[in-house]
């Protein structure tokens, strides 16, 4: 739900795993150079496309900014970025959550496990997208 950048992001995972969806926004028109056909394939817009999306879905992926509140839905088919990502990466993960100081605890970690010689890496807000880094299996921490 949503054509924005976390929609797009979850639609090529979702297409790269053969998982079939849609990626549907309730705007009759967005303004995205995409070229990318199975993108376009996968579009759907407008309200009424939208609205047979959330009755005929198992799952739904709400992009962080799509407004939910002229929509009824059923709120057990919810999933989010982060659900999508630990239900399928094969990584070892340390997870920092909170509301301030997260990007400095995750480089303040990094750079002691870099001194311990643990190769790591960040992804989320503070580096690589979450979703980009879901098929990378490496030996490295992943923070």
């Amino acid at each position: 739900m949503g054509a924005t950048k976390t929609g797009i992001s979850i639609h090529k995972i979702l297409d790269s795993m053969g998982i079939p969806h849609f990626l549907v926004d309730t705007r009759e028109e967005i303004n995205f150079d995409v070229t990318h056909s199975k993108f376009l394939i996968s579009l759907k817009l407008g309200m009424d496309n939208t609205l047979q999306a959330i009755e005929d879905a198992d799952e739904l992926y709400f992009s962080p900014g799509f407004n939910r509140s002229r929509l009824k839905v059923d709120e057990s088919k919810i999933k989010s970025e982060l659900n999508l990502f630990l239900e399928n990466s094969r990584n070892f993960l340390i997870g920092v959550t909170g509301t301030n100081g997260k990007s400095t605890v995750c480089y303040l970690m990094s750079q002691l496990l870099d001194s311990l010689n643990i190769p790591n890496k960040i992804i989320g807000n503070f580096g690589e997208p979450m979703l980009g880094s879901i098929h990378v299996q490496d030996s490295r921490l992943v923070l």
